[in-house]
Parts: C-alpha cells; structure tokens; sequence
C-alpha cells in the first residue's frame, strides 16, 4: 500500500511531466494515480512474460489481429 509520501511523489512526478495539469481528487486518483501505476505494472509484467518465455513456460501466439497472445508452452502442459 504506498505512503502518503509515495502519493506525494506521484502527484509531484506527474505534474513534472504534464506542468499545465489540474484535475479533481477524483480526476487525480484515476488518471494520473492509477494510469502511472498501470503503466509501471505493464513494464513488469513484460519482463517476467519474457522471463518466461525465454525458459520455455510460455508460448507465444500471433492473433489475427497481429497482436501476441500468451499460453502455455505444449512441452510444460505434458509436465
């Protein structure tokens, strides 16, 4: 659970990046709180998708839409 001084540099990071900002407490907590953590989250779950992948847990698949899909491997599912 961050500190209030987490939240703190948050806000002080965000309005660093976007200085003309202004929002809500509402406004605040959901888009300049929650999409810089999602963003910090999406970096770590790319690198331990790869981990994974690299060590043969995880196939990855190309969609019909181009995007890559994640299973896993048919080699582990026999394990």
């Amino acid at each position: 659970m961050p500190t209030k001084k987490d939240i703190s540099q948050e806000i002080l990071e965000y309005l660093f990046k976007h200085p003309d900002a202004s929002d809500t407490l509402e406004g605040i907590t959901e888009w300049w709180l929650l999409n810089q953590r999602i963003r910090g989250e999406v970096r770590k779950v790319k690198k331990a998708i790869l981990s994974l992948v690299e060590q043969g847990w995880l196939a990855e698949i190309k969609g019909n839409d181009s995007r890559i899909r994640y299973r896993l491997s048919s080699e582990r599912k026999a394990h």
